[in-house]
Formats: structure tokens, C-alpha cells, sequence
């Protein structure tokens, strides 16, 4: 067993995805979760404080970064950095949930296909334009 009561390979498993740019004909970003140091941590949260409640933060951290989002669209002076910071929470959050579960390869895969819809959104703007 390795840190925090999960195996070795689980401490050194990474994912990193790749959802373009690779010369496979996607399109996008790189996206990284090391699942090593950050796994550990998630995994001890949901010992600690249990899936409803992981559940619960991801909700209300996520409403947070609606509130933040708004407060961009307003101008607000300290907005960018509110977002961010709000972002970040909310992402911990849902990574935990992700990670508790065993779900990376399915958030690739929708991460995929959302990147492909809005590739399609794109090109069907872009002809719209042309008209």
C-alpha cells in the first residue's frame, strides 16, 4: 500500500490527456491531473468527510463560480481574480468526486465530445457568416 491507504500503482497512475493537438485530428487543450499527490488527498477528504458532503461542496463551490461569473460580466474591479480562485475550488471539488468514483476516462471522453460540439458550433457560425 502506498500513501494515504491506496496502492502504488493508484499513487503513480497520471492522467494526462491530450484532447488536441496531438496530430490525431483533435482539436483543443491538454488537460493534466496527476492523480498521485492530488488522489491521496481526495481520497482521505471522502474518508474524512464523506460523499454528501463531497457532493455538497461541489454544489456550492460551483455556485460560487456563477456569482464570480457575474460578477465578471459586471466589471467588477477584482472579478478575473475572484473567478479563478472560485474555479479552482470548484474544480478540486468535482476532481474529488471524479477521482472517489473512478470516473477519469468517462471526463475524457465528454470532455472529447464537448470540444467536438463546439468545434461544430464553430464551423456552423462560421458558414452562417459566409451567407
Amino acid at each position: 500500500m502506498g500513501t494515504a491507504g491506496i496502492t502504488e500503482s493508484e499513487v503513480r497512475a497520471r492522467v494526462a490527456w491530450r484532447v488536441s493537438g496531438s496530430g490525431e485530428g483533435e482539436r483543443g487543450v491538454k488537460f493534466i491531473v496527476d492523480n498521485g499527490r492530488e488522489g491521496a488527498v481526495w481520497q482521505k477528504a471522502r474518508q474524512l468527510f464523506g460523499l454528501l458532503n463531497e457532493t455538497g461542496m461541489a454544489q456550492e463551490e460551483l455556485a460560487e463560480t456563477i456569482v464570480a461569473i457575474n460578477h465578471m460580466r459586471r466589471n467588477r474591479p477584482q472579478a478575473p481574480e475572484e473567478f479563478i480562485s472560485e474555479l479552482a475550488d470548484a474544480l478540486v471539488c468535482n476532481f474529488q468526486i471524479i477521482h472517489n468514483n473512478g470516473w477519469w476516462n468517462e471526463l475524457h471522453e465528454e470532455l472529447k465530445y464537448s470540444i467536438g460540439k463546439l468545434e461544430k458550433k464553430i464551423e456552423s457560425a462560421n458558414l452562417n457568416e459566409g451567407h
